[in-house]
Order: structure tokens, then sequence, then C-alpha cells
């Protein structure tokens, strides 16, 4: 099992998303992966599986129904 790990900015693009967007909304919700650290390191990374079922979630909880 091959696990990716996405910086910030490579979350929003996948994600289609602003700055602004990312952290005033998704960020904040509580249900979204949290971002961890590397030993020694500073920057805040992601794993693309966490996000693609956070994605998937989403989906499935706020799919339009059309008539």
């Amino acid at each position: 099992m091959s696990i990716k790990l996405l910086k910030r900015l490579e979350v929003q693009e996948k994600l289609k998303v602003s700055t602004r967007k990312f952290y005033g909304d998704i960020a904040t919700d509580k249900t979204f992966p949290k971002p961890f650290r590397l030993a020694n390191t500073k920057t805040k990374l992601y794993s693309e599986n966490e996000v693609d079922e956070w994605v998937k979630l989403q989906m499935e909880k706020n799919r339009i129904v059309v008539n």
C-alpha cells in the first residue's frame, strides 16, 4: 500500500478551493482530516487517502437529488 502525502496547497488544488475557502470552511470542519508533521519538520501534511474519504462522505451527505 502506497501512502501519498499532500501539502496544503496540493489539497487546495485537489479540492479546487481558494486559501480563504480552505481555512474558512474546510479546515474548520471537524470531519476534515487533521494535518500532521513528520519528525523535526515544519511542513503540515495531509494523507491523500483521508482527504479522498472526506470527499466521498461530502458527496454522499450533500448529493443533490434532481426529480
